[in-house]
């Protein structure tokens, strides 16, 4: 009796220990995780994480975050940065039917820049270029070919202007924008020589007057301004020259060329003069009238047109007695005719 008591309790004894045993190996272990891979990089970039005890993974958490779970295995599980976690390190960890395991760092940042086009297509050294395209925002420089521009005029999520860097080889080079996120794709901009300005000639006359520009890589020219008004001018025949035609509206100032390589502004200004019509009368500033004669008269010297009678007085200068006052065709200006000779031009006579 007592034989079989005792094995009663050794066969409840040996199937308690098999029971324990049976839970403890079907029990899942704590996962672990060793790498990242990458370790940063932006939304939608996947990463594999690899360690032990992965093969059960139900969830990966960027922070607060959950991110996708991809082709779980016994060693690594794949996933994908989700899309809202903000810029810099975050915990990346993984859950498992063992539990939440350890967690790494990873450093999250920004999308790298995409081009979509640039405006201009071509230009010269100092032209403004605009680039468009997404995730601009955090721009550090642009690239033309070897030669960086660190120095942005704008920059948005969405469009970088800057300008043409001087010493590009002309012809076409690859632009491309850098962010904190990396390297944008290529696209191609055309490098065409600025033009320049020298000498024109004549540098002064009225409305219609012919000038004549000269300088550098002027074949392409598409507007020429006399100041700020624009001017007409011939086909261009010649990279140095170029016929402009001086504008009805047009007032003293500076000429300028526009190209599609950029700008050139003359150094000096151009004079407008306006000419004297047959039958204007002139008359003092101060409002005495000298004039029955008028600018259609034969004056009594060569070469000259008598616009004023033979006697008055200059109230506007030295008041001395004046012989009269002359527009001398030669030097196509008045001039003050006293008795002692041509003053200076006769500057305080005004049109009625």
């Amino acid at each position: 009796m007592k034989k079989l008591s005792y094995l009663v309790s050794l066969t409840l004894l040996l199937g308690a220990l098999l029971t324990l045993s049976t839970c403890k190996k079907d029990e899942p272990n704590k996962p672990n995780i060793t790498t990242l891979t990458p370790s940063s990089g932006h939304a939608g970039d996947v990463i594999l994480i690899s360690g032990t005890f992965l093969g059960s993974a139900k969830n990966i958490k960027f922070g607060s975050q959950d991110g996708v779970v991809i082709d779980p295995k016994g060693g690594e599980v794949t996933t994908q940065v989700p899309a809202g976690l903000p810029l810099g390190k975050i915990d990346v960890s993984v859950q498992t039917d063992g539990g939440l395991s350890n967690a790494l760092s990873f450093t999250v940042i920004p999308p790298a820049p995409e081009i979509t086009s640039i405006n201009p297509v071509q230009g010269g050294a100092g032209m403004t270029v605009a680039i468009t395209g997404k995730f601009f925002s955090t721009a550090k420089e642009v690239a033309f070919g070897t030669s960086k521009v660190t120095t942005l005029d704008t920059k948005s999520e969405t469009q970088v202007t800057l300008k043409v860097p001087d010493g590009l080889t002309l012809g076409a080079t690859d632009v491309t924008v850098t962010t904190d996120g990396g390297t944008s794709n290529k696209i191609s901009f055309t490098v065409l020589a600025k033009p320049t300005i020298t000498d024109f000639t004549p540098q002064a006359g009225p409305a219609a007057t012919h000038v004549v520009i000269t300088g550098t890589n002027l074949e392409s020219t598409t507007q020429v301004f006399f100041g700020t008004i624009p001017g007409t001018f011939a086909p261009p025949t010649s990279t140095t020259q170029l016929d402009a035609v001086v504008p009805a509206s047009a007032a003293s100032g500076k000429l300028k060329v526009v190209t599609p390589g950029g700008e050139a502004l003359s150094a000096t200004r151009s004079k407008l003069q306006h000419p004297r019509r047959e039958g204007q009368v002139w008359r003092h500033s101060g409002g005495n009238p000298y004039g029955e004669q008028r600018y259609g008269d034969q004056g009594h010297r060569p070469g000259q047109r008598r616009i004023g009678k033979d006697h008055g007085r200059d109230a506007c200068r030295n008041r001395f007695q004046f012989h009269g006052l002359y527009r001398d065709r030669r030097s196509d200006g008045l001039k003050l005719h006293t008795y002692f000779g041509a003053s200076r031009d006769f500057r305080c006579h005004q049109r009625y």
